[in-house]
């Protein structure tokens, strides 16, 4: 069964509830959670590893957790 058609499928609320977790990653997001992990990564090379500022309005939880859950 595809998720289009389990989507058919359940409640109303059930879809909003799902709605609240769902996240597409534009490029640019992704370009980014590779610069945490290459940050990240650069610890273990050097005494001076990399580091990197996150600024904007929005994003930077969303990176965050996004970088822990794929770190899993």
């Amino acid at each position: 069964m595809t998720n289009r058609e389990i989507f058919r499928l359940i409640s109303k609320d059930e879809k909003f509830k799902r709605v609240d977790f769902l996240r597409i990653n534009h490029p640019d997001f992704k370009k980014g959670l590779e610069l945490i992990a290459k940050c990240h990564r650069a610890k273990f090379k050097s005494a001076d590893p990399q580091c990197m500022l996150i600024t904007g309005i929005v994003g930077q939880v969303s990176a965050y957790l996004s970088f822990c859950l794929c770190s899993i």
